[in-house]
């Protein structure tokens, strides 16, 4: 990362001049307990065990989550919490099947759609395959393979390739496909992440919907469509519209100034085929550590410190941190000083959001290189190696960094991309023992450490930009 000689200089005087010296950041790690996050990340194992395998947005398992989360936060003297609700429209899947030359293919959820309303579909067609992802491609985001796509069901590897500047590359959807089928593959090139598929396409054009199959069988119809064999899909699925109730769970500590809030979150569903431990009980498990922490009463900030667990975070677009701004008054939304986000911190890499741009060339709003850095040096001075992580849209910070919804000062924590770093993944094997506890212990140390810091202290480590358009069009959104 790229981080001025007189900036770093003013970093570390005023992490050196903010706090008092009977209790240091090393104190207040010392009091980031492994037992406790590991009673946790069980508690979230077992609620998904009796919950059908998961903890997923809209289902039991989430709510039990909840209430795990609130039954920790009630019992504080020091904290006020409480619960956000919200409505979502979604819709149940009452039938879903794809065959392939008569030959039935299990599918993945979620199913999803972009650029409409969901609609019922039973449609049959060639399927084409569209090489978005591999080193070419990678170059060149809107290449089709000069594939005709006009009336199939299109065969896609679900990959995001690193595009510098402020927008990651889509894939072309212009065309008429009637559908796509994407399939998760192991080609990463250097700086690929994850991303959600209504992301990355091109919103305005014509609605289309779209499975996630098995990486084994998109790879096995790519081979045969390669070597020139005709495929003939059927797709077929019938909904029914519904409405999810969900809710955040917030807390915020009662000391603090109230016109300076921290605000550090974590999505808290999981996949709907997941237990979800890495992802992300971890980073749930994490604030609840903090939670703790602060809760002994040992450590007093000078900034409010307020935690979120997020619905909606893991696949419906980060719905819960979403409608958590769009309900902020303008002073509540000038109150939070900066973000701290946190995914998939059990295991994988020591990653650190990439807050001035200069691994993949889309920064945070000013402020954001700064808390780049505070968790950087933490890792390098505990000799361990620190990997830049790309902003690639799918965990909640995105709601604190959209002209769309709200622009602060970002960062936090994120151990990797899907399945390349995590072969559990949104899979069923994703449960405790997917889970690396020393890992996440020295991840929310991490993170106490960049609290302790910034919940002391602020305009002398970062300085105070009130977000208007003007500043942030400055800024490059």
């Amino acid at each position: 990362m790229k981080v001025s000689h007189s900036t770093a200089i003013l970093l570390c005087a005023a992490i050196a001049s903010a706090h008092p010296a009977s209790f240091t950041s090393e104190k207040f790690q010392s009091l980031i307990s492994q037992k406790s996050l590991l009673s946790d990340l069980k508690a979230f194992d077992q609620i998904a065990s009796n919950n059908n395998g998961n903890r997923a947005f809209g289902e039991p398992g989430y709510v039990a989550s909840v209430n795990h989360v609130k039954s920790r936060l009630d019992k504080s003297s020091r904290f006020k919490s409480w619960t956000q609700k919200f409505e979502t429209p979604s819709s149940n899947i009452e039938h879903l099947r794809l065959t392939v030359n008569g030959k039935s293919y299990n599918l993945k959820m979620p199913l999803g759609w972009a650029g409409g309303e969901a609609r019922d579909l039973d449609i049959t067609a060639p399927l084409a395959v569209l090489d978005w992802g591999s080193p070419g491609t990678c170059e060149h985001p809107y290449y089709n393979n000069n594939t005709d796509t006009t009336g199939k069901i299109v065969l896609n590897r679900w990959v995001n390739c690193h595009n510098p500047g402020k927008h990651s590359p889509h894939v072309d959807m212009s065309s008429s496909s009637l559908g796509y089928i994407f399939y998760e593959d192991n080609y990463e090139p250097l700086g690929v992440s994850k991303r959600s598929v209504p992301n990355m396409v091109k919103r305005e054009e014509h609605p289309f919907s779209f499975i996630y199959m098995s990486r084994a069988d998109g790879i096995e119809l790519t081979r045969r469509l390669h070597a020139g064999e005709e495929l003939i899909a059927r797709f077929q699925y019938k909904t029914s519209p519904v409405k999810i109730e969900s809710q955040n769970v917030i807390a915020e500590t009662k000391a603090g100034d109230p016109n300076k809030v921290i605000l550090l979150g974590a999505h808290l569903d999981s996949g709907v085929n997941s237990p979800g431990i890495n992802d992300n009980a971890s980073g749930a498990a994490l604030l609840l550590a903090l939670f703790d922490a602060i809760n002994q009463g040992k450590f007093k900030p000078k900034n409010k410190i307020r935690f979120a667990w997020w619905a909606g975070g893991q696949e419906y677009l980060n719905f819960g941190s979403s409608h958590y701004v769009l309900n902020l008054s303008k002073k509540e939304a000038d109150n939070i000083l900066l973000y701290l986000n946190f995914d998939m911190v059990s295991r994988g890499h020591f990653g650190v959001y990439d807050g001035d741009g200069s691994r993949y060339g889309y920064y945070g709003y000013p402020g954001s290189e700064i808390i780049e850095k505070l968790f950087e040096d933490y890792f390098t001075a505990m000799g361990l190696p620190v990997r830049p992580v790309h902003w690639h849209g799918d965990s909640d910070y995105y709601s604190f960094m959209s002209p769309d919804l709200l622009i602060k000062p970002v960062g936090g924590l994120h151990g990797g991309d899907g399945l390349l770093d995590d072969a559990c993944w949104q899979q069923t094997c994703d449960n405790l023992a997917n889970a690396n506890v020393t890992h996440l212990e020295i991840n929310t140390k991490a993170a106490a450490h960049a609290l302790y810091v910034l919940s002391q202290t602020y305009k002398e480590v970062i300085p105070l930009v009130p977000y208007n358009h003007t500043a942030a069009q400055m800024a490059g959104y």
